[in-house]
């Protein structure tokens, strides 16, 4: 399960349509950064994802992303930097005490609101504890039998991204997720993409790049030269006139 605060100020001026936009996009950094509170959205911290990736995440058309994401920075509700890193304002003022209140809130679940925990709590948590210690070696194990990604001598170091990933994706999607990047990995002519995580790093920021519901097989191929993705030296995206640095008063395509 996901948990992240809904806030917009001046949600009053949007539209049903913006608003549910809204919604998806904290939802999407969510996903890429809720454990670190940095509130971006980008395939890493210095490469922001296509038009066409962020329209599919969104659910909708590119024609419909390029639109709202002017209508958010023109209303300074995301800044885009120059190198295509969604970064939502102020994340951190309101996910930051959320998820301090959260984490207090299920440790009063647990003990059953009275401080004290329950011989019927104690076991559900136990129980928990033991499933989440299953998948995650399962997780891990995985992850070693792929051909083309690093090999770890210990789970221990990269639990906490598991547990991270575990809280929002299901095992199986965690494991196609494997899979989809182990795929890309292997075929450095057919795939633009080249970053190469550990097995914790990649379930903090790269599950979410690499499930099927985001098509990466389709998203990170090399097409004729010009893959329409970020490449180095060439703008953020291909046919895509960007900010200038400091500047986000107007996106155009």
């Amino acid at each position: 399960m996901l948990w992240f605060k809904y806030f917009s100020e001046g949600g009053e001026t949007m539209t049903m349509k913006q608003e549910g936009g809204w919604v998806r996009l904290l939802k999407i950094a969510a996903r890429c950064g809720n454990e670190c509170g940095y509130g971006n959205i980008g395939v890493t911290e210095k490469m922001g994802f296509t038009f066409e990736q962020m329209a599919h995440m969104m659910r909708i058309t590119r024609k419909e992303w390029v639109e709202l994401s002017r209508f958010f920075v023109q209303n300074n509700m995301v800044i885009i930097g120059p190198d295509g890193v969604i970064t939502i304002v102020k994340w951190q003022d309101y996910q930051g005490e959320y998820l301090r209140v959260r984490e207090w809130k299920r440790k009063r679940e647990r003990n059953n609101g009275t401080g004290l925990e329950t011989p019927k709590k104690k076991k559900e948590e136990e129980e928990e504890e033991e499933e989440e210690l299953k998948n995650k070696q399962k997780i891990y194990q995985w992850w070693q039998a792929m051909e083309h990604l690093p090999k770890h001598k210990t789970p221990a170091p990269h639990e906490k991204g598991m547990t991270k990933a575990l809280e929002a994706y299901s095992l199986e999607e965690i494991q196609q997720a494997i899979s989809n990047y182990n795929a890309v990995m292997g075929l450095p002519k057919e795939y633009w993409f080249s970053y190469k995580w550990a097995l914790g790093e990649f379930c903090s920021r790269g599950v979410i790049k690499f499930t099927d519901s985001v098509k990466p097989l389709e998203n990170f191929k090399i097409k004729g030269g010009n893959n329409g993705a970020y490449q180095k030296g060439n703008g953020i995206y291909a046919g895509a006139a960007m900010p200038k640095p400091g500047k986000y008063a107007h996106l155009s395509e």
